[in-house]
């Protein structure tokens, strides 16, 4: 820190009169490793007395209150928006992470609960391995549907977290939801319906037709006989 004297009314040089007060100004430029406690500066004045005897030094303390915003936030989208899946199909998903505060976010970590493996496409120009204010990096993962995920819709999540500079986690999560085709032999149709599109209340039919019901159910009153 430099210090810059502002006014000095000395009778002499590198003189301070009896009752003369001389200001002088400093700046620091806060860092994030500042930011996880209130910044402490003390300053100390030193002179000589005119025999050349050192005079009692004198200290003052200032205590500067830190805050920061961190923030982050998770776009998940897939390339099957407002379309029917099947078996064998493969649904792209785009997830875009974006810094929305004012710190640099480290040691980012993406999850997505249905897919094993994302791969990041963009992001990070400066290589610095920080997720700075305002940065967005791009991933992408791809799922393949099967038989077990027919007649209703796949809902899957995906988190991200990261550390801002005071080592607290920052997350943030999003989901998607694909519709996929209920084929006349699936036997989980959506809720409350069977294929002769009788109401079952909260009750799951069975994909049969009511000619076709098995286990001792009445289809058509979805009571146990």
């Amino acid at each position: 820190m430099i210090m810059i004297p502002l006014l000095s009314l000395s009778i002499g040089q590198n003189q301070l009169a009896p009752g003369e007060s001389w200001t002088y100004n400093a700046s620091y430029t806060v860092q994030e490793s500042d930011l996880c406690s209130n910044i402490i500066n003390s300053a100390t004045v030193n002179a000589l007395g005119p025999c050349s005897e050192a005079l009692n030094s004198t200290s003052n303390i200032v205590e500067v209150k830190t805050v920061y915003d961190p923030g982050i936030s998770l776009t998940k989208i897939s390339d099957k928006e407002g379309e029917e899946v099947e078996a064998g199909d493969i649904v792209t998903y785009t997830y875009y992470v974006t810094n929305t505060g004012d710190v640099n976010l480290s040691q980012l970590t993406l999850e997505d609960d249905m897919i094993a493996d994302l791969l990041r496409l963009s992001g990070d120009d400066n290589s610095d391995g920080l997720l700075n204010p305002g940065e967005v990096w791009m991933y992408e993962g791809a799922y393949l549907v099967d038989e077990d995920d027919l007649c209703h819709k796949i809902l899957n999540i995906a988190t991200v977290w990261s550390l801002d500079p005071c080592n607290i986690v920052r997350s943030d999560n999003a989901t998607a939801e694909i519709d996929t085709v209920c084929p006349a032999g699936c036997i989980c149709c959506p809720e409350g319906w069977n294929l002769d599109r009788i109401d079952l209340g909260d009750q799951r039919a069975l994909g049969l037709h009511n000619s076709q019901a098995e286990n001792n159910v009445n289809i058509e009153t979805g009571q146990r006989i």
